[in-house]
């Protein structure tokens, strides 16, 4: 594929603008016209790429294709592109797919049946532009960060449109959680999870009861406790807390509010010793036991 072709990764999302709008100088936002939405429809694309979602196209990103070896390079601005979508706001739908108008190749995305039925569609304002191109400039430079590529992967997949249950859902948010606000396995993960939530996030909110949910379905296989707001409110939870870490990878490390030493302030305790109903020979800070007190 020859340089300077144009690039449009077509989406599905809920917005003010009504007009072509720059998110960096090589990357705008547009409307997409009757004339293109007509033209995509009826070419073909991957079969994974549903026609119904094609549909619901109404913006696309536009950019120019990088280089002469610019696939992958193409890829992982589109992938980056959806990626903060999903985490300026709280929503489910995306990029759909990436045309390349010069031979009409495509790229399905992730967000194939365009939105997971709990979560509205993903929103991108005027409002928004300034966090929008902050937030991909950061995801963008730290593209070899293996512990953000995780996260955001995750996150990316627990809240997309494609086939998940619901229950593997709650249970990578709340991995994500883990990721981000434990320091080691010696902690309690419920109390020291919920207190460095409410202090970093400065919010007040039961996340032992969020986390109590993820125990049983993880150990008991029990998702009885897992409700529509149940979830919506640990996505909002996730969401907050991965920006509020891609903000603070840049920070000097004193200044920083996912520094170990800073966790620490926020809450710092050991698990009890207690017997584990597991293993009656063990304590139960000595093994992966979650049983509750």
């Amino acid at each position: 594929m020859n340089p300077g072709n144009i690039v449009r990764a077509l989406v599905y999302i809920n917005s003010d603008i009504n007009e072509k709008v720059a998110i960096t100088n090589e990357i705008s936002l547009c409307p997409i016209s009757e004339e293109f939405k007509a033209k995509y429809l009826k070419q073909s694309y991957p079969y994974h790429t549903f026609n119904s979602d094609l549909n619901y196209i109404n913006y696309y990103f536009e950019f120019v294709y990088p280089d002469i070896n610019g696939s992958s390079k193409t890829y992982e601005l589109v992938d980056n592109l959806n990626l903060t979508l999903k985490v300026i706001k709280t929503g489910s739908s995306g990029i759909i797919l990436t045309v390349f108008d010069d031979n009409v190749t495509s790229r399905s995305n992730l967000n194939c049946k365009i939105e997971f039925f709990v979560l509205k569609q993903t929103e991108i304002n005027h409002s928004d532009l300034f966090q929008f191109n902050k937030i991909l400039k950061i995801i963008s430079e730290r593209k070899n960060d293996k512990k953000i590529k995780l996260f955001l992967s995750k996150y990316n997949y627990a809240t997309s449109g494609i086939d998940i249950s619901f229950e593997n859902r709650f249970i990578d948010l709340m991995t994500i959680i883990e990721m981000l606000y434990l320091i080691n396995d010696k902690e309690p993960k419920k109390e020291t999870i919920h207190n460095r939530i409410n202090e970093l996030l400065k919010i007040k909110i039961d996340v032992r009861s969020l986390y109590e949910i993820r125990s049983d379905i993880v150990h008991e296989g029990d998702s009885i406790n897992l409700t529509n707001e149940s979830f919506l409110s640990l996505v909002e939870i996730t969401r907050k807390s991965i920006l509020e870490y891609l903000y603070d990878v840049d920070k000097e490390e004193d200044k920083k509010q996912f520094s170990e030493n800073k966790l620490k302030e926020f809450f710092n305790a050991e698990k009890p010793e207690r017997k584990c109903k597991r293993n009656k020979d063990k304590l139960c800070k000595d093994c992966d036991c979650e049983v509750k007190p």
